[in-house]
């Protein structure tokens, strides 16, 4: 029996060491973070529509650089450029959108881990990642673009992190750069930050030294600088010589800058307010000339103009930040006045108690830290300090961008990695030293079984069901594409939608026109009006709101009887559409 007692002894031993050896190498921890991104993002493409709003802008610009190899440097050339790299393997917009949206979660889900892996150990890291995959509001956020561009914000904490050298500070710095300049321009603030502070600890490193030693030293910083900011430099040039808003960018930077302060003010104006009900996103000049005498007024002018009515937006961002907060944190708000341009979850009384749980954690943690701050300098933070430095620079940018703007979630993704690293690094100055190497491994293996396990996919429970309209019109009128893109071709109709002309019609001819309004019987010549007021249109798209029945079959004979001819006409229960060509005159 002592002997039998001994032996499973070591084989315990055994596979413990084995499972320790398994866990805490950099492999398990990025296949089970895939593993798990997979699993929640599972049949994406089956229940969630085609992307609305900026995405199908944003489509035209990557069309654009598909076909001839051009772009615009106002409209985030490096998102567009990749989109538009995706056109190579499909010509479907549908096809396409998906699988951007795809890619970037799942790079997103790789380079979060790989940062977190720099910042903290490897078990809390595997936490931090797992708690961006689970949340929707990171893999399911509204559009691509600001998904995309937060990888270059982690390639630039993932090089310094990695390695904290002069060579490590400037391509990080040129990575900073080039994102401010071709992808998301409010990134400049963090960027000069960066700079003057990486500058500022060379310089004063130097003065530290001999003057010969400081002499070698200095051409090395000058090096590790200049390069990574000169090859920045030339990207830019490159895609300034292939840039088709290049001769108008002032304009095109100012247009784009008015737009938005005019439709982040007309948003939250309307959850003040009751006197404006209609679109901020396409009628916000009326509101902005109402309250500051200028359609689109730049931040300056509007503060100018109306400091009053700017204070009260930005004291109703300052409002939302913890409602942002949470939804970065646990993917809910608290009321149903929402920090995004679209509901939000509702949290009950559990939002409330993690939130005072981190809080609690937060303040605890940061007491200890102080305390024993000269111990965790040395231990921990001397190699890892410059992540979370740049981290904290986009914390500036967030804040300065949720107050100015709104506290969207999209907006903060940078900064939520950054609190979330850093709430994770006092959970571990608490708790060190109760950290047994062998025993941790165990429960890292056993927590990441069972999230795995217990983590759902997210779209077949909480899509399913939902209508897909614009999909379902792509893919009605796409089979007509060759017809549609003719230049002779202007498409109009009911049912069709901005978003839908930019991904069939490319933006070209096409005008859609608002779904009938009134009441009563649908009227032939009314719907004939209308489409025939529309300059030059010579191709038709009805659905179900005019072709219902018993009213749907004399609309269409209504058309047929003034001048249209019936290419192709489908009349199931939620499946009602034609599409009419004008009849040439002989």
């Amino acid at each position: 029996m002592p002997a039998l007692h001994k032996g499973f002894r070591v084989n315990s031993s055994a596979t413990a060491e084995w499972i320790e050896r398994i866990v805490t190498s950099a492999w398990f921890s990025y296949v089970t973070i895939l593993l798990l991104q997979l699993k929640t993002a599972w049949r994406l493409w089956e229940f969630r529509d085609l992307t609305s709003g900026d995405t199908s802008s944003y489509f035209l610009n990557a069309l654009e650089w598909h076909r001839i190899g051009t772009t615009q440097l106002a409209w985030s050339p490096l998102y567009t450029s990749f989109y538009g790299s995706l056109l190579h393997f499909s010509n479907d917009a549908f096809v396409v959108t998906t699988a951007h949206r795809v890619v970037i979660i799942i790079a997103l889900a790789i380079l979060v881990l790989a940062v977190m892996r720099r910042l903290l150990p490897y078990g809390l890291a595997w936490l931090a990642a797992a708690w961006w995959v689970v949340l929707p509001i990171n893999f399911d956020a509204l559009y691509e673009v600001h998904q995309f561009a937060l990888i270059p914000a982690l390639l630039a904490v993932l090089v310094v992190s990695s390695k904290p050298t002069p060579l490590a500070r400037g391509i990080s710095g040129a990575i900073l750069a080039a994102t401010t300049l071709l992808m998301r321009n409010e990134l400049a603030v963090a960027t000069a930050l960066w700079l003057l502070v990486c500058l500022a600890y060379e310089w004063r490193r130097q003065s530290e030294r001999g003057i010969a030693a400081s002499l070698q030293t200095l051409r090395k910083v000058a090096f590790a600088y200049g390069v990574p900011m000169i090859l920045t430099g030339m990207l830019v040039l490159w895609c300034a010589d292939r840039a088709s808003d290049l001769p108008m960018l002032d304009q095109a930077l100012q247009r784009k800058h008015t737009l938005n302060i005019c439709q982040t003010y007309a948003f939250g104006y309307q959850q003040r307010h009751t006197d404006f009900p209609k679109s901020p996103w396409i009628e916000c000049q009326q509101l902005m000339q109402r309250v500051y005498g200028q359609p689109e007024p730049s931040l300056t002018q509007a503060l100018s103009r109306n400091p009053g009515a700017m204070a009260e937006h930005f004291l109703w961002n300052v409002r939302l930040l913890p409602y942002g907060l949470q939804m970065l944190f646990f993917n809910a708000a608290p009321t149903a006045v929402t920090p995004d341009y679209v509901l939000v979850p509702r949290g009950g009384s559990w939002l409330w108690i993690a939130t005072l749980l981190v809080c609690a954690l937060t303040a605890a943690g940061v007491v200890r830290l102080w305390v024993h701050r000269v111990h965790w300098w040395e231990y921990w933070l001397h190699d890892r300090i410059w992540g979370f430095i740049l981290l904290g620079f986009f914390g500036v940018v967030a804040l300065i961008v949720a107050i100015t703007q709104r506290p969207r979630p999209s907006y903060l993704f940078a900064a939520g990695i950054g609190l979330k690293a850093t709430v994770l690094l006092l959970l571990y100055v608490l708790t060190a030293k109760y950290w047994k190497p062998r025993a941790t491994a165990i429960l890292f293996a056993f927590t990441a079984a069972a999230v795995l396990l217990w983590t759902r996919p997210y779209y077949p429970a909480e899509y399913a069901g939902r209508p897909r309209p614009l999909l379902q019109t792509y893919n009605r009128l796409r089979f007509f594409q060759p017809l549609i893109e003719r230049p002779q071709t202007a498409l109009t109709g009911f049912g069709l939608s901005g978003e839908v002309c930019n991904y069939l019609a490319k933006g070209v001819g096409c005008l859609p026109l608002a779904h009938r309004s009134y009441g009563g019987d649908v009227d032939p010549g009314k719907e004939l009006e209308k489409v025939s007021s529309v300059a030059g249109a010579n191709l038709v798209y009805l659905e179900e709101s005019v072709l219902n029945p018993p009213e749907g079959a004399k609309v269409v004979a209504g058309f047929q009887a003034g001048g249209w001819d019936l290419i192709a006409m489908r009349d199931a229960l939620g499946d009602r559409w034609a599409l009419l060509s004008k009849r040439t005159q002989p």
